[in-house]
């Protein structure tokens, strides 16, 4: 009879490891992971521009962009020479609405991304704790 081989990959694991990499790959809705990021500050919206200081044009074409990003915010295709003119007037307020609110954006899927991570190992980490408490008594 030949002696028992052990794998070289589980041979140093623990129980709690056991445990970690057997977790359940479902996380359940009731699992609550503190988010350890700050999240990004919201910058300001069309409305604390005062519409007394910008063309209503311009405030309804940030509200729109805002609304749905799918376009161009500065893209002056299709205006007419009056709507063209307000919009190279305005053209620092337009690109400093866009630029914060795309940064926000940017920060905010990031920061989703990282919780996804930070939830999956910390489930893991959760159950093999649960896991190990339950067996030892």
């Amino acid at each position: 009879m030949e002696p028992f081989e052990t794998n070289p990959r589980t041979e140093n694991m623990t129980l709690w490891d056991h445990a970690f990499i057997h977790a359940p790959q479902e996380i359940p809705e009731w699992f609550e992971c503190p988010s350890l990021e700050t999240p990004p500050v919201t910058p300001p919206n069309e409305e604390s521009y005062l519409k007394d200081y910008i063309p209503e044009s311009v405030f309804a074409r940030m509200h729109n962009w805002r609304m749905d990003p799918c376009y161009d915010l500065l893209d002056d295709s299709g205006l007419t020479s009056s709507a063209k003119k307000e919009l190279f007037d305005n053209v620092v307020i337009l690109s400093e609405f866009e630029k914060s609110w795309k940064n926000y954006w940017k920060k905010t899927a990031e920061m989703a991304a990282n919780r996804k991570i930070s939830r999956y190992f910390a489930w893991r980490s959760f159950f093999a704790d649960q896991t190990l408490k339950a067996y030892s008594g």
